[in-house]
């Protein structure tokens, strides 16, 4: 029935994969800050000055926002963060190295060891546009080579897929 009449189907779209999209798109406007009502009644509402990537799927989520959280996974490779100055991304949950957040690959332990707050934003790490890594232990020292010619100056969000 969903393949194209040139097939032999009827040429009616899958609605699974139309409702996906939607929802995807949902998600774009959500890390874009659309400055849109539903954007921010869920920043306001939902969010509540949480962080898209780090809120929990809890068991009092709508059937809509549990099944938006869900597809944070499968958008999540799709994105590429470029930096920029750093003040709009999550320091430690969005994914913008290298497709990763910071909480993600080196675990919760890391704020705490930082001494940065969770509200922290990637510019707490950029200084006179270079890096400014500390060197107390091997995380970040291991950040300090991954971020290494890595301009910090890079731009905006970009939908990959």
């Amino acid at each position: 029935v969903c393949m194209p009449k040139e097939e032999g189907g009827l040429g009616i779209r899958c609605i699974a994969d139309w409702n996906k999209a939607l929802a995807m798109k949902k998600i774009w406007d959500l890390i874009q800050r659309r400055n849109l009502v539903w954007t921010r009644w869920c920043e306001e509402v939902l969010l509540r000055g949480r962080n898209f990537w780090s809120v929990p799927i809890t068991g009092n989520c709508s059937w809509t926002w549990r099944r938006i959280l869900n597809l944070r996974n499968l958008i999540y490779p799709l994105l590429l963060y470029e930096v920029k100055d750093g003040s709009t991304f999550s320091l430690w949950f969005d994914p913008w190295l290298h497709g990763e957040s910071l909480v993600d690959s080196y675990g919760q332990w890391l704020m705490y060891d930082f001494e940065f707050p969770q509200s922290a934003r990637v510019d707490a790490v950029i200084s006179e546009g270079e890096w400014t890594w500390p060197e107390h232990n091997w995380a970040f020292l291991d950040l300090k080579s991954r971020t290494e010619g890595m301009r910090p100056e890079w731009a905006v969000i970009v939908f990959t897929g």
